[in-house]
């Protein structure tokens, strides 16, 4: 390990011992380890499905809150016991990657009427595609 520190000021309060940079060339990723990232539900398929998580460590307002405004969406909630990662409470639920692009669509042409009409700016149509990886 490379220290940041000289002999003179190691073991002060305050003093840190950095990792040398070569231990980082092969880090292994969340996926390499068998975890998912962030977010991710092990063994979905995105191709198919889309995602909503409820996290039921949030106040329980919110918790109903979120399954009300998910459920309106035309989400249904995943039974059992899925493994989503950086989560260790949580709810899944899903909704078939056609609805769920339907639904952009429909909201997107809402966006478009509301700024032909002059109700919202230009500024509310997003800049960039958010639904898969580039």
């Amino acid at each position: 390990m490379a220290t940041a520190t000289t002999k003179k000021s190691a073991g002060r309060k305050g003093q840190m011992k950095l990792p040398d940079l070569s231990e980082f060339a092969q880090q292994p990723q969340a996926e390499d380890v068998g975890m998912p990232g962030i977010g991710k539900v092990d063994g979905l398929d995105y191709e198919k499905w889309a995602v909503a998580i409820v996290d039921l460590n949030d106040a329980e307002h919110r918790v109903e809150r979120n399954r009300n405004r998910i459920a309106a969406k035309g989400y249904r909630k995943v039974e059992g016991n899925p493994l989503v990662g950086g989560f260790d409470a949580c709810e899944v639920w899903v909704i078939p990657r056609k609805n769920y692009e339907k639904n952009r669509q429909k909201r997107r042409k809402k966006i478009d009427e509301a700024i032909a009409n002059g109700t919202m700016t230009e500024f509310a149509i997003p800049r960039e595609v958010v639904t898969k990886a580039r």
